[in-house]
């Protein structure tokens, strides 16, 4: 399948145009980057060893308008996603387009009808959804190994980078894409968010920029999830902890998933010396590799994807995303003044 990248030449597009290189059924044809087209070019000198070099476009319109290419990959700001994958849809294009898919519930469901309409793959890159460590999270809780499912809490903090929106729209997804994938069935009881814009990060409206967060969310059945959120944290942290009745699950750091158990014996509450680890499990994974090789599938094959691949999770993703942003400290609030509100 030949694909051009928009974007190529920045921090995630990189990497995609990497793991697209590597993919036996892709050939990258064209690359287009909104700014240094030198850098790009050294991106693509290095990335492309041993496979024929794309070529370098300053415009995304001729990977659009060339009609050789069946695909496109956009990685660029998230405030360019719609505008973008519309052109793609209404060029002919399938397109693959990072996380998230827009910035509006409106916005996503409008390219989702269109897609639809079009006969094309709407395909986003909700990374760990193609996680060999998330898939076997799922397979654990399925098999009761947890009991009840009592909680699930994120942690997905470091320094930067910082983006022209919101750390919601940037982390928020991995969290709120995992807990779908888990938790298929839930539906949210009630939300509360405090946020905060501590650096004065502001766009051209002079609105200040949430640079980090705190969210609780309980669901209708009584399991609650939560997390904190932040681009301006000096420890950089993935973890995932899910708790149960009999048994917790932690996934750290992106690689490695640990199962622990309570001791059958005990009655009192658990304690530290309740609880022991009794699997480790550490695969060799490459969740973007695999989003690729799903999406290629997808679009060879023509198959109906899972409900975590579709078009319509990824708008349920963006519209739970403007729930948590209505629920969180307005865009005119004082940088580094926390309010809360609840839904």
């Amino acid at each position: 399948m030949n694909v051009g990248v928009i974007g190529a030449g920045g921090y995630w597009g990189r990497r995609i145009l990497r793991a697209a290189v590597g993919r036996r059924n892709i050939s990258v044809r064209r690359c287009s980057v909104f700014s240094n087209i030198d850098r790009l070019r050294r991106v693509c000198e290095e990335t492309c060893l041993g496979a024929p070099q794309p070529v370098l476009t300053a415009s995304h319109e001729p990977v659009l308008g060339d009609p050789d290419i069946q695909a496109v990959v956009i990685s660029t700001p998230a405030t360019a996603h719609y505008a973008l994958a519309r052109q793609a849809l209404e060029a002919g294009k399938h397109v693959f387009v990072e996380k998230p898919l827009c910035l509006t519930g409106a916005e996503a469901a409008g390219l989702t009808r269109l897609a639809a309409a079009a006969g094309r793959v709407l395909f986003v890159d909700h990374t760990y959804m193609h996680s060999t460590c998330v898939a076997h999270l799922k397979e654990l809780l399925d098999s009761g190994s947890l009991g009840r499912p009592l909680f699930i809490d994120f942690t997905r903090r470091q320094l930067g980078i910082y983006r022209q929106h919101s750390v919601l729209w940037d982390l928020a997804p991995h969290d709120l894409s995992i807990i779908g994938f888990l938790f298929p069935d839930e539906a949210v009881a009630r939300m509360r968010v405090t946020s905060w814009a501590h650096f004065g990060h502001v766009d051209a409206s002079r609105r200040a920029f949430i640079d980090a967060a705190r969210y609780a969310i309980e669901f209708q059945s009584g399991l609650k999830a939560s997390g904190f959120l932040s681009w301006c944290h000096p420890k950089r942290a993935r973890d995932v902890v899910v708790a149960g009745t009999e048994g917790m699950l932690l996934f750290e750091d992106n690689t490695v998933v640990r199962l622990f158990r309570r001791d059958a014996v005990r009655d009192e509450l658990p304690s530290e010396d309740g609880w022991r680890q009794v699997e480790q499990f550490c695969p060799d994974d490459d969740p973007l590799a695999s989003a690729l090789t799903d999406f290629c599938e997808l679009v060879e094959t023509g198959q109906t994807p899972p409900r975590h691949m579709s078009p319509q999770f990824a708008v349920q993703i963006v519209e739970m995303i403007e729930r948590m942003e209505k629920a969180s400290t307005r865009p005119d609030s004082i940088p580094g003044k926390p309010r809360t509100d609840e839904t």
